[in-house]
């Protein structure tokens, strides 16, 4: 990876997993049982981005739901940065304010 990316993979989330938390998901309809943020599903567990998803094949798993090309770790990482600087500002905004 290349200095420039300022960034390495990781597995700091994207954001804090208490904002799953404030999901409500009482209104879907299209799953054969309840589900919640904390009971995804048999075998799921509902968590945030992190840089060290791009090893673990995010781009081979959105690829089956979408066009994703072919991205590198420092294309993955520019990307992912902003969003996370976004959610930090975004955080430390609501801590200031209450």
């Amino acid at each position: 990876m290349s200095p420039a990316c300022g960034m390495l993979l990781v597995e700091t989330p994207l954001f804090e997993s208490a904002l799953f938390q404030e999901l409500d998901c009482s209104s879907n309809t299209h799953v054969l049982s309840p589900i919640s943020p904390s009971q995804p599903g048999e075998g799921l567990v509902l968590r945030s981005l992190c840089t060290a998803d791009f090893n673990r094949g995010f781009y081979k798993m959105l690829s089956q739901l979408t066009t994703a090309g072919d991205v590198t770790p420092e294309q993955f990482i520019s990307k992912y940065q902003p969003m996370h600087i976004l959610y930090d500002a975004s955080d430390m905004a609501s801590n200031l304010t209450g």
